[in-house]
């Protein structure tokens, strides 16, 4: 078994090559913020002049490191160094990538007959727990009306080294929050099943036991 996840890795780098508002200099800010987190973190030399052999080189690396983690660091990073906060395209590329490996993986049709977002947050969520990303027992999901689902998510977290690490560096949104790709993960499951625009509000962030509002846009 691959101790990374090479499918996230390369769905990760499609939608960065696929999103119309990054810009070459944008990519290439977030490749190089990329290849330096597999260099300090991974030990890995990738060079950072083309996204295509370093996207080669990530997939092939997932096989021992968690490579995925390299481009979503990546990601958050370079939005944040030329824009001075985490915006709409790290938001875009999160949500885009993940929904592009659930259709791979058959995520929609097992949440295709979801009624609402309440269904869907639950479905997702016991998906989640299977797959080991957050705990069953200590996730609490509330309904919040027209304002959405409320979500306590606790357990493993898949990018929890990124999320302390970016917190260190002071990398957050424009209200002041940590980037969150597990909670966007269930944006990008509501907008599969209703083909609508959805969104997470961080209410309180305390990893990896964080409290969060998925809200339609």
């Amino acid at each position: 078994m691959p101790v990374g996840e090479p499918r996230l890795t390369r769905a990760l780098f499609v939608a960065l090559k696929n999103e119309p508002l990054v810009t070459e200099v944008v990519q290439s800010i977030i490749l190089k913020k990329t290849v330096d987190y597999a260099q300090n973190h991974f030990g890995l030399s990738i060079p950072s002049y083309s996204i295509d052999e370093s996207e080669r080189q990530l997939v092939e690396d997932a096989e021992n490191h968690r490579t995925e983690d390299a481009v979503v660091y990546g990601i958050y990073k370079g939005e944040s160094t030329l824009a001075g906060a985490n915006g709409v395209i790290s938001r875009r590329l999160a949500k885009e990538s993940t929904k592009d490996v659930f259709r791979q993986l058959g995520v929609g049709e097992m949440l295709k007959d979801s009624q609402n977002i309440l269904e869907v947050v639950k479905k997702f969520a016991e998906i989640m727990a299977m797959a080991g990303h957050i705990s069953k027992e200590k996730t609490v999901i509330n309904d919040l009306g027209d304002r959405g689902v409320e979500m306590i998510l606790s357990g493993s977290c898949p990018h929890l080294e990124v999320c302390q690490l970016l917190q260190d560096e002071g990398v957050y949104d424009v209200f002041g929050n940590i980037p969150c790709s597990l909670a966007l993960a269930f944006a990008a499951a509501a907008e599969i099943v209703f083909g609508t625009q959805y969104d997470i509000t961080i209410k309180e962030r305390n990893p990896p036991n964080c409290k969060a509002v998925l809200h339609e846009l």
